[in-house]
């Protein structure tokens, strides 16, 4: 009840990521992922950090595709703000995204760009 006074309190990432983690650990991704899909949509200093986490609940949930194609939109969300360690740190998870989707190529030229 406490963000449906402030909403935007429930878009900051530590509050984020803690609210998250605790759906995660009661067995409810799907409103996890509703959390991280509303980040990925707001403000744009959240985006890149709400499609990581999409991103990495993909991959929690084994869907592998899924997560190289949120954390390559991470990518280009965080290059455009020239966060150089944001765009590492997402090019590098979609690269191991790739490899357990079986693009080995595709994973080693991800690599390559960091």
């Amino acid at each position: 009840r406490a963000f449906a006074l402030d909403t935007a309190a429930a878009l900051q990432p530590v509050t984020n990521h803690g609210w998250v983690e605790t759906y995660l650990r009661a067995g409810w991704p799907d409103s996890a992922a509703a959390v991280y899909a509303r980040m990925a949509e707001g403000p744009a200093a959240g985006r890149a950090e709400g499609e990581r986490s999409l991103g990495h609940l993909a991959l929690w949930r084994g869907r592998p595709a899924e997560a190289a194609d949120r954390l390559a939109a991470a990518a280009l969300l965080h290059h455009a703000r020239e966060s150089v360690l944001g765009e590492g740190r997402d090019r590098l998870l979609r690269a191991a995204a790739l490899e357990l989707a079986g693009r080995p190529r595709e994973a080693a030229a991800e690599r390559d760009t960091v």
